[in-house]
């Protein structure tokens, strides 16, 4: 007896219909609230190369992308625990891809037949993998998988050709969650939100006993500088005790000399010698307060980099090359001191999870295509004194909706903000 093959695509309704009709080509932009990709939802659309989606998305389902072959990148949204059957498969276009932490499960035959897949980074939540899951994914170099798959992958599909790395990161618990967000309120953020932005503005010092207090999940930024503002404060206190303790030996000098007795220390010259050392200590405590200089960041240092996922620029760092970071499509979270100059050119082009960034003070150019491509960017912190901003610097950033250009700008390129089709200005 024959088996039979059931077709369970869902018939289309006539509003379903119309509304795809009404879809933005190339670019899928799914509505907000949306929690569910249903079956088959874009089934072999040949017509999407870019689909955004809504944070509010928890589940991507069996076969709802399959087929797209001309969907090259997708970043799925941080809610996402569940991604189905088949549902990124035969997208042969598709060569990055970003699954957020709080995914726990994927689907059989999940990316089956990505050709042009390079690598992927599967987050250490995940506790299922279903068979044939990177079959027939050719291109796939390298493979990151939680340390609990190690002796089980056989069934995976995954070529021979690919490295597969295990890693044991420890999975964040609620704790190391809240301790940040906690942590980031008692700061000011230029935007007053949620997310990386107040982890790269708050450069905000505390005590020793202050960073003792916090949980063990406080950001690792005032971790590094908790003492900077301790040490400034010791250097103050010490000058001003010398001047105390001087102008008590010119009181106790002018006292004597009221009182008919020799004050070896009330003669000028006498009082001249010690103030006149007073420079030279505070030309000592001098290097207490700057910041020791940091070699540059190379060009392409950290390039197409997929494990990176968060990076501190050490303090007293003034440049940072060209495309030193570009393609780090997992980096969700930058720390850019002050001390920061010069950011080279697609510096943070394609990092596809950066949502937020907030620039450094002494920057005064933004050079060509520096985020550009950053799909998932929506809000960025431009400081007084940045002057120029390059062409396609923005480009291509699909959300970027919160900008602000301060008054020091004086030149705009044209294609500065091409593709940036959620602003609410034309760009």
């Amino acid at each position: 007896m024959r088996d039979t093959i059931v077709d369970e695509r869902p018939a289309e309704t006539e509003p379903l219909q119309e509304e795809k009709k009404k879809l933005p080509t190339p670019l899928l932009y799914i509505p907000e609230g949306t929690e569910q990709i249903e079956r088959y939802a874009y089934y072999e659309r040949d017509d999407i190369e870019v689909v955004v989606f809504p944070d509010s998305v928890e589940e991507i389902c069996g076969n709802a992308f399959m087929g797209c072959v001309r969907i090259s990148e997708i970043v799925l949204p941080p809610r996402v625990k569940t991604i189905g059957w088949n549902a990124f498969s035969d997208c042969k276009s598709l060569h990055r891809v970003v699954i957020p932490s709080g995914v726990t499960s994927i689907g059989w035959g999940a990316f089956k037949g990505c050709t042009g897949l390079g690598e992927l980074v599967i987050p250490q939540n995940v506790k299922t993998i279903k068979e044939c899951a990177f079959e027939g994914c050719m291109s796939l170099a390298l493979l990151v998988l939680p340390v609990v798959f190690r002796g089980r992958t056989d069934d995976m599909g995954i070529p021979p050709t690919t490295t597969v790395v295990f890693e044991n990161r420890p999975a964040e618990d609620e704790a190391s969650k809240k301790a940040p967000e906690a942590a980031t309120k008692e700061t000011a953020s230029p935007f007053g939100g949620q997310g990386i932005l107040k982890k790269i503005s708050s450069f905000v010092g505390t005590s020793k006993t202050e960073a003792e207090e916090k949980p063990q999940g406080e950001s690792e930024i005032k971790k590094a500088i908790g003492g900077a503002f301790a040490s400034v404060m010791n250097t103050v206190t010490a000058a001003a005790g010398q001047i105390t303790d001087k102008i008590g030996e010119v009181a106790g000098a002018a006292l004597s000399q009221e009182k008919g007795k020799e004050a070896p220390v009330a003669e000028p010259s006498a009082l001249e010698t010690p103030v006149q050392q007073m420079p030279p200590q505070a030309e000592r405590s001098e290097p207490e307060k700057a910041a020791p200089k940091a070699p540059p960041i190379a060009a392409w240092a950290h390039k197409n980099d997929p494990t990176l996922t968060r990076f501190e620029v050490p303090e007293g760092t003034r440049i940072i090359g060209a495309g030193a970071f570009e393609g780090c499509f997992a980096l969700c979270e930058v720390v850019i001191p002050s001390s920061v100059e010069v950011i080279g050119a697609s510096a943070f082009a394609g990092c596809m999870s950066l949502r937020e960034i907030a620039l450094p003070v002494g920057l005064k150019r933004i050079e060509s295509k520096t985020f550009a491509n950053c799909k998932m960017l929506e809000k960025v912190y431009i400081p007084e004194g940045v002057e120029e901003i390059g062409f396609n610097a923005f480009d291509g950033c699909l959300r970027l909706t919160d900008i602000r250009i301060p008054e020091s700008v004086r030149s705009i390129a044209p294609t500065a903000f091409a593709g940036c089709i959620s602003l609410p200005f034309k760009a």
